[in-house]
């Protein structure tokens, strides 16, 4: 029951520095040297919220606590890979859109 807890705890302190993060603009731990922009910003703190929300989900699926109706059992088989996904996903994708090699075409790109 503390395990579940502490592992609560932990998944919305991550929610919260994401929220934070998408909220300001300023980032709250810049593990690479690299000047982001506001709005690079924002969505890392949307990514870091999102992964703070599913590890919250399966730590409720997997310790049983979470009513059925609110989070049925047999979502706890996609919280995982979703959770393990969304972080180097967004991460890959913001180092790209910084260095200017967006994948992704569109009108104001002259890609």
């Amino acid at each position: 029951m503390v395990s579940e807890w502490v592992l609560t705890v932990g998944a919305l302190a991550v929610f919260v520095g994401g929220v934070n993060q998408a909220v300001t603009g300023r980032i709250l731990f810049n593990h690479a040297p690299i000047s982001w922009s506001n709005g690079e910003i924002r969505i890392y703190g949307l990514s870091f919220a999102v992964l703070g929300l599913l590890m919250a989900v399966g730590v409720l699926t997997w310790s049983g606590l979470a009513p059925e109706a609110l989070i049925p059992s047999r979502w706890g088989v996609l919280w995982f890979p979703a959770m393990i996904l969304t972080m180097p996903a967004t991460q890959i994708l913001l180092e790209r859109h910084h260095d200017h090699r967006w994948p992704f075409k569109s009108a104001a790109s002259p890609l």
